[in-house]
């Protein structure tokens, strides 16, 4: 009887010390580490987080969402790690966040346009023409006034980090190159879903068409469109060059890509951890953006090579265009706060 009650007890340690030690490291969407604020550091426990995002590897996202894995690795001292999944293997930008939401997903990079669905004064960012420059860019989006309008998102669950890029959104035509409005009048462009898309475009009397990026190609090679609004490093990584051999510089959109983690993944970090992955997140940010930024100057000399013209219009007369999008937008409150910090009004 002693001999059999001695056999259970051991079997009863073993699974208790198998237990212990699944539990100091854990991978699925973050481990229960820091829940009460204790650091990781001091019970051995690693926080394992899947960080999602829907371009290619090596693209601009990736370099920055692999540089920003990397920093929270060192800044934690290895108690937080993050997986990177590109090329949507998770799914695409909306699945991640419904993800985040959910818990199974921890981190993503959307567009801040997609925000827009949870809450919708994000949106102020995509208005067109609303930035200059990228100076006025990083200078909104960093300081107080970006920081509260993206703060807004906290109530469903997610927090905004910091933001990379994709740069400035221009447009590419097959055959007719748009330097002027005129050019634009009719032109079949395709946009991607959303309303500052279809909004802008309309507004500067585009014939503007909703097409997945995956069937861009073919459908500007069967002239389903005559040309595409994207930033040029998007228009080199599609190979959209064999196709359309007119790209305008109209930086008519900045739609930041927002480092956006979900709050249930942020609330198992300690303190400690907070600050080493925000501190992560700003200078990935600083990081990304300095490296889209080059790759963008090499580009263009690349595209002149491969046959591509490059113009740039006059912007005028395409802001007066869209100034109706301006009087009738709904959250004037943040329009009018993003215009007094640049210190202009509508």
């Amino acid at each position: 009887m002693f001999k059999k009650s001695k056999a259970i007890v051991s079997m009863i340690m073993v699974f208790s010390l198998m237990f212990a030690t699944g539990c100091n490291s854990t991978t699925g969407p973050s481990s229960s580490a820091g829940q009460d604020g204790s650091s990781a550091e001091g019970n051995n426990e690693v926080i394992v987080a899947k960080m999602s995002h829907s371009s290619a590897v090596d693209s601009t996202y990736d370099v920055g969402a692999k540089y920003f894995a990397d920093l929270v690795d060192e800044y934690t001292n290895g108690t937080v790690q993050i997986d990177v999944f590109p090329n949507a293997q998770l799914g695409s930008d909306r699945d991640a966040l419904e993800g985040q939401r959910m818990g199974t997903v921890d981190i993503s990079l959307p567009g801040a346009s997609m925000l827009t669905m949870y809450e919708p004064s994000i949106g102020v960012f995509n208005l067109p023409f609303l930035f200059a420059d990228k100076e006025e860019v990083y200078s909104t989006l960093d300081g107080e006034v970006g920081q509260e309008i993206f703060s807004s998102i906290e109530t469903q669950g997610l927090r905004v980090l910091s933001t990379f890029e994709s740069g400035f959104r221009q447009v590419s035509t097959v055959s007719t190159p748009v330097t002027s409005l005129s050019d634009v009048s009719g032109l079949k462009v395709r946009i991607p879903d959303g309303d500052a898309y279809l909004n802008t475009w309309e507004a500067l009397g585009a014939n503007p068409t909703v097409i997945a990026w995956n069937e861009t190609f073919t459908a500007l090679q069967t002239n389903v469109v005559e040309g595409v609004e994207v930033p040029i490093t998007s228009f080199a990584d599609a190979g959209l060059s064999e196709i359309a051999h007119h790209f305008s510089y109209i930086n008519y959109m900045y739609d930041p890509v927002v480092l956006i983690v979900s709050q249930t993944f942020w609330d198992k970090l300690s303190t400690e951890q907070q600050e080493a992955v925000q501190k992560a997140a700003t200078e990935a940010s600083a990081y990304e953006r300095q490296y889209n930024s080059d790759l963008e100057e090499e580009l263009q000399t690349q595209l002149e090579s491969e046959g591509v013209t490059f113009y740039n219009p006059d912007l005028s007369e395409f802001q007066a265009a869209v100034q109706s999008i301006y009087d009738e937008y709904e959250y004037q409150d943040e329009l009018n706060a993003i215009l007094d910090f640049l210190g202009r009004s509508t």
